[in-house]
């Protein structure tokens, strides 16, 4: 499914191909939400309202599971820089 109001700047490549595959309103992508500074008490309550864990307002890196519907609004906020897929980590062999 192509988004429209999807900023493709703000995601990576992975990040977009999975919101092109999955239904807007389905909620499970899991990503990491980049913010340009410590978002700002404004900023925190957008995010956790979208379910985005604020854990520290220090940090500048959160992690949530979204839909793509949710990431394309976050795509469009000023305030966030990136938006990039959570992968699975492979175990190396040795």
């Amino acid at each position: 499914m192509i988004l429209t109001n999807l900023d493709y700047s703000r995601i990576d490549g992975p990040l977009a191909l999975a919101c092109e595959e999955t239904h807007a309103s389905e909620r499970s992508l899991t990503v990491f939400v980049h913010t340009v500074e410590p978002p700002t008490d404004e900023q925190a309550k957008h995010l956790s309202v979208l379910g985005v864990s604020v854990p520290t307002r220090a940090s500048r890196i959160f992690t949530a599971t979204l839909s793509p519907s949710q990431i394309a609004a976050l795509s469009n906020e000023p305030w966030v820089k990136r938006l990039k897929l959570s992968q699975r980590l492979k175990m190396a062999s040795g």
